[in-house]
């Protein structure tokens, strides 16, 4: 059984057991937690269910949500102010250390993002799809952080043209982890469904399943999230945990209006948390 589809008692002990402190957000840099991922690649799965399960003091979670309000408000006015388009893993990445520096618990989640339109649009659905045979189109990712299950500050701030304007929200905030119908044609593109027909594959989840197990026990321990704005639904489905890359210093890959994630961290949101 993979660690990360057991339990949170199990996944706790097991952390423990190897000398891994779990006290505070940020502990996949433990040199421990390294080693667990040598063994075990899928270990920042396991502290995503740390990070979703853990029982929280009572005063935290109206923290955290405040926090993370003003965090990605400073952060999303930057992205509009400098124009910046598809930046989600790099947002992401800078949210996240700035949060486990603030005492947040958070992880970035990797995955895909179907829009179903309101009928009378006539519009067809637009999809963010994970598996993709263009890295430009590899998907979408947000941040999870209690009480949210999405934290999203770049959705109306990417390059693809088919969300229609009213439909787009600026940001989305939400609660809400759901089990709802997912299709193959949710997670992969056309060419991928087209390239498995060819290899004779069923074009569907369980197909899927055949060429990706790891898919199966995933969807299965991560539910998704369901958000509506002005009538169209966006299904937010993980497919996978991501990592930052290094710390916030070692981030440069997002800078807005010519400052990097660490200098936004010490200019514009480390002196209101002082």
């Amino acid at each position: 059984m993979k660690l990360y589809t057991g339990t949170f008692e199990s996944i706790r002990a097991e952390f423990l057991r190897r000398g891994i402190p779990v006290e505070k957000p940020g502990f996949y840099d433990h040199p421990a937690f390294r080693e667990l991922k040598a063994e075990d690649p899928e270990a920042l799965c396991a502290y995503a269910r740390y990070v979703i399960e853990q029982p929280y003091a009572p005063e935290y979670l109206p923290f955290a949500e405040n926090t993370i309000h003003i965090v990605s408000g400073i952060l999303y006015r930057e992205l509009v102010l400098d124009g910046r388009l598809g930046a989600c893993i790099d947002t992401s990445m800078v949210m996240a250390r700035i949060l486990d520096r603030l005492g947040v618990w958070n992880f970035i989640v990797n995955g895909a993002v179907t829009t179903v339109y309101p009928q009378e649009s006539s519009l067809t659905n637009g999809y963010y799809w994970p598996i993709h045979k263009s890295s430009a189109q590899a998907g979408h990712a947000w941040v999870s952080a209690p009480p949210f299950s999405v934290v999203d500050m770049t959705i109306g701030r990417q390059p693809q043209d088919f969300h229609p304007h009213d439909y787009v929200p600026d940001f989305v905030y939400s609660k809400e982890r759901t089990n709802f119908p997912v299709y193959i044609d949710d997670i992969c593109s056309e060419v991928v469904r087209a390239e498995m027909a060819a290899r004779g594959t069923p074009v569907t989840l369980e197909g899927l399943f055949r060429e990706h197990p790891r898919l199966e026990a995933f969807f299965t321990t991560f539910p998704g999230t369901l958000y509506s704005h002005n009538g169209a639904l966006y299904e937010y489905i993980p497919v996978d945990i991501l990592e930052p890359i290094g710390p916030l210093e070692a981030i440069t890959d997002l800078c807005l209006n010519g400052k990097y994630g660490h200098q936004l961290w010490e200019e514009k949101i480390a002196p209101l948390f002082v």
